[in-house]
Formats: structure tokens, sequence, C-alpha cells
């Protein structure tokens, strides 16, 4: 099968790197990526600097077949898209390592066993260059490419496995999910250019997804297919996300629900976005009172939601938003289903899990088997999403919650999106979580972290008043649900609320999450990479993450490195929290933020 191409085209689309020669041949001068630095990539320079990256990777031996890892940190997508290409165009499969997940990036390549791994700086070679028996830089193979006299290509395989990423699965496994290049074409209406060519005027989509998953390779994948330029943000910061949308006249932008509930909360001059025409919200539902917000504050706007999973993609649904119907995540189609427990379907209006159809092509194993086996579907299979949900009279799929999420108290089963909406229908509530927690009689038990607005004073009382208001409208076992405030809900590297952070701060008595402040966030890289955890805040206790003293002594050596200065071996005993300790190895500078401790 190939994709399809318009009339006209001289030669077949078999592969991704067959689009991208046809896009650098129509508009080579048009602008593909930009990373958040503004640093720009146009589809001619794509192609060349893939071009050189391939014949580098034959000049190091590497043959047609060979799995290539990619690890990359999330602004260096310039980089990272030279490096895909290239792989693909060496007739190899890029393994695509996420750089923010340190421990599961180790999995992954230990799993897949790459014959070299790509890093895209010194940061990622430091930390993973020891475990890592072949390794290179981005930079190092180009360079070597572009002295290259050898420069044959291997002619295009569809039927070749075009990637490997990974993903925590639809019920938190994680695994390694691969693709051929068949399937991902097979999803895409490609067409040849007309008023694109030479475009000044043409669609400029926003996102900000990290390196290595799902969303940030669809992103990748737009970019080819509608010849759009794609703006890549390197970390989702609500103000810098709007002001680079803004200036650089973004027409569209892709977010999660989390994403969208941030640019809830901020102050309506900010989303002055006149070019915006189209949003695109992916993952779960958002909540009703977001899209209000965003319909009321961009009326120009279409606000869309695409539904799909790492293994299925582009299997899934997309539709535009109704208000009134924020759970219906689009029409009924070929390509999913609701079953059962024996995974059978259910009728029409009965509630199950929702399955999604994975098309020819892919295939996923979990990474804690003893062995891979990289085979690819030959025919249809059925993939579980982790969600509940139901086909309405209309012939609707509406989704009811994560299965994880539907809580069981006593004798009551509590959808924890439900409680999240009516959470933030009250007008002091700016964000809010729901979880459950054990308990020894309920089951679970509920429980909320929120944000409210700074000029709420009496927050005993409003607690009080939200318990009471949920307790009418659902249940009494409401009254007992724990409240917790933040200042912020934490988030995951790729914007997804980070449930283990408020469940620890619920359970264990956690200090609240409040974001590393910026002069803090490389210290607290290091620490991520030397705890191996995603989910640090300002005020949490470097021992009571995991650190030990042989951690304590390579975070010592790696901030005197960052810092260019020797550091106390003893002061992270004395100095325990993010915040102290950034203080004191920092000093009182005039870049510390006043109060900042």
């Amino acid at each position: 099968m190939q994709a399809a191409v318009s009339e006209g085209m001289s030669s077949a689309v078999q592969t991704i790197p067959d689009l991208l020669r046809m896009r650098s041949h129509e508009i080579p001068d048009s602008v593909a990526l930009i990373q958040s630095d503004l640093a720009s990539l146009t589809y001619g320079g794509a192609l060349q600097r893939s071009r050189n990256f391939a014949f580098g990777l034959h000049a190091l031996n590497v043959e047609p077949g060979d799995f290539i890892g990619l690890v990359f940190s999330n602004g260096n997508y310039l980089d990272f898209a030279a490096a895909y290409f290239g792989t693909q165009l060496a007739g190899c499969t890029p393994v695509i390592a996420p750089a923010s997940r340190s421990l599961n990036t180790l999995m992954l390549l230990d799993q897949v066993d790459p014959v070299l791994t790509i890093y895209g700086n010194a940061r990622e070679a430091e930390f993973l260059g020891h475990r890592i028996h072949k390794a290179e830089f981005v930079s190092a193979v180009e360079e070597l490419g572009s002295r290259a006299t050898n420069t044959n290509l291997p002619s295009s395989d569809e039927d070749r496995i075009a990637h490997v990423v990974f993903t925590t699965g639809t019920t938190g496994t994680r695994r390694a999910v691969w693709a051929t290049h068949r399937n991902l074409l097979g999803a895409m209406e490609i067409h040849g250019t007309t008023k694109a060519v030479g475009r000044t005027d043409g669609e400029v989509l926003i996102g900000s997804f990290p390196i290595g998953t799902n969303a940030a390779l669809a992103m990748l994948m737009n970019c080819l297919r509608e010849q759009a330029t794609i703006v890549c943000m390197d970390e989702f910061q609500p103000e810098a996300f709007c002001e680079t949308a803004r200036n650089l006249a973004c027409t569209g932008a892709v977010l999660t629900p989390t994403m969208a509930q941030s640019l809830s909360q901020l102050d309506v001059s900010v989303l002055d976005l006149p070019r915006l025409n189209f949003i695109g919200l992916s993952g779960s539902a958002t909540p009703a009172p977001v899209i209000d917000w965003l319909a009321g504050v961009l009326p120009s706007a279409e606000l869309k939601t695409f539904y799909s999973c790492t293994e299925a993609w582009p299997s899934g649904m997309n539709s535009t938003f109704d208000s009134s119907a924020p759970q219906v995540l689009g029409p009924r189609n070929g390509n999913v289903r609701v079953v059962d427990e024996r995974g059978v379907s259910v009728a029409d209006g009965v509630s199950g899990e929702i399955e999604l159809r994975v098309g020819e092509g892919r295939g996923w194993c979990d990474l804690d088997v003893s062995e891979t086996s990289f085979e690819v579907s030959k025919k249809p299979v059925w993939v579980s999403t982790g969600d509940v949900g139901y086909i309405d009279d209309s012939g609707s799929v509406v989704l009811i919650d994560r299965r994880s999420r539907i809580l069981k108290c006593g004798a009551m089963k509590i959808s924890a999106a439900e409680i999240e909406a009516a959470l933030l229908r009250h007008p002091a509530v700016s964000d809010a979580v729901c979880i459950g927690v054990p308990h020894p009689t309920l089951g679970s038990q509920v429980a909320v972290a929120f944000v409210i607005d700074h000029d709420v004073a009496a927050v005993e009382v409003l607690k009080r008043e939200l318990r009471a208001d949920l307790a009418a409208g659902y249940s009494d076992v409401l009254l007992q649900m724990r409240i917790i405030e933040f200042s912020e809900i934490p988030l995951l590297p790729e914007g997804k609320i980070d449930y283990r952070y408020v469940e620890d701060t619920v359970v264990n008595g956690r200090p609240a999450y409040e974001r590393p402040h910026e002069v803090e966030r490389p210290i607290a890289d290091i620490w991520r990479r030397a705890l191996g955890r995603e989910d640090i805040g300002r005020h949490d206790d470097f021992f009571d993450l995991g650190g030990d003293s042989l951690t304590a002594l390579k975070v010592n050596r790696s901030v005197s490195e960052l810092l260019k200065s020797d550091i106390p071996v003893t002061c992270i005993y004395e100095a325990r929290t993010l915040a102290e300790f950034s203080k004191f190895v920092l000093g009182d500078t005039e870049a510390y933020p006043v109060g900042g401790v």
C-alpha cells in the first residue's frame, strides 16, 4: 500500500523519508520546525541534515535494519528531527528513549539493545554514558557524514519498522511500541502543495510535548502531512506558551486537558491570540468549565478533541467540542468498541471498557519481559485504553473516567473526573485533582488536591462548604473527603498530572508541590537524574525521596561541575530540601528570588 499523493507526483511515497524528500522538493525554503530558542529548520535543511546524519551512520558501519537509540532533551527538537529522519534514511530504526525519564530510558535501551546510541548533548551522555556500550553525539555523526565519500542510501521499505517509542501504556505498564512506515503513512492523506509553496500565511501549529512521546511524534508527522510549521516548546509554561504563540502568529495549538486547565488560570489579556483558529486537545476529556472558558476568551478558535493511545495511534476518534456534552469523545467508528470483562462487545447504553483497533503494522511488548520479539501485527487487533465508557443513543462514544479513577467507596462508585468538574465550577477553585487513597472500611477514601484563588481567606470554611455541596450532589461519603491545598498541581514532563506526588502528599505527608524556581531548575535536574524521579518539588527532602550517601556524592560532584566551584560534601545533609540546598550553593545572589525559601 502506498500513501495517497496528488496527481502529477513523480514518485510514490512509501516511507517517512520519501515524504520528507517530497516536501523538500516542493517547498525547500519553507520553515518546517521552530524550537523554544526560536532556532528553525526548513524542509530543505531538514533533508540535508538528515542525509548527512545517514551518511555518518554508514561511516560508523551501521547496517540497514539496525536499531539506533536516540536520547535527546526537550529543547533540542531540530537535532532530534535530523537524527530521527536520518536514521530512517539510513534504513535503520530509531529507538526514541525519553531523556526526561532516565530510569525508563535505560530500561528501554537495555531491552531493545541498539547497536549505537545518539545523544543530543553532554547532559544525557554524562548520566547515561557509563551504561551505554557505544554512543555518539548527533553533531559528530553529522560532521562525519558531511565528509563521507559513499553517499548511497538504501531503497525504501514500507514494511520496515519506522520507530520504537516508550510508553507507560494505557494501564500504567512500561512498554516499547513500534510501527512500520506502512502503518504510519496509511493514516495520512498526503497531497502535493498548492498555495503552500513559498507561503507567508501558512498554518503555524504550537505544542509542548517531550521528545519521545507519541504526541511529539504526531506533531512531527503533521509537519510533513499538513505542510505546517511546527513550533516545539521544550516545557509548558502557560505565559511563555501564549507569548510564543502570539509572537509567531500561531494559527493552531495542541494541548492536553491539564495544559488547557493551566491556561484558564491566566489573565484573559495574556490570551490575546488573534490568529489562533484551532485548538486540539488530546488525551482524556476536558472539564466543561475549562472548555467554556476557552470558548469565551477565544471565540474564533474551533475546539476539537483527539482520542487515541500510543499502542493504537493513529487509530482513534476526533470530534468538535460541545460544552454541553464534554465527555463525548466522538462518533462510533470501526476503530472503537466498548466491551465487558470478557472482551465481548456490550449493547449501546451499557458501560464497559473502551478498546481501540490497532491497524496492521504495529506491535508492542512489556519491558519487564525477558526477551523482545519485534513482530508487527498482520491483522487488526484490539487494545484496552484503560478507560470506561458507553455508546449513547446517538452513536457517540461517551467517556466516564479512567478505570483506575473510578473510586469504590463503600457501596458507592465515584468518578474522580466528575468530582473534579464539580470542584472547578466553584468560583474560588482554580484547579483540582481527585484521587482515591486506601481506607480500612470504605476501601477507598476520596481525596482532593486543589488550588484556590489567593483572595480566599477562610480556607477551612471553603473546605467544609465543598464537602457539603459534593455530599448533597453525590453521596454522604464525601463528607469524609480529605482536602489538601496546593499552590499548583504537580505535572509530569509530558504535561499529565503527577498522581503519585498527590498521593504521597495526602497519605505520607509529603510537602505540597511547588514548582522549582527558574534558577533552581538546573539543580532540580541533577536531583532528578541522581534519584531517578521526575517529581521534584521545592520543599522535597533529598533523603525522603530515596537519596543516600552515594547519590549525595554524585549530586555534589555534578553541582560542583555545574557551578565550577567546590561545594562542601556535607551541605546536602544540612540543607536537605531543594529550596534550602539551592540557596546554600547559589548564595543570596540577585538572581535568586527574594523570599524564595
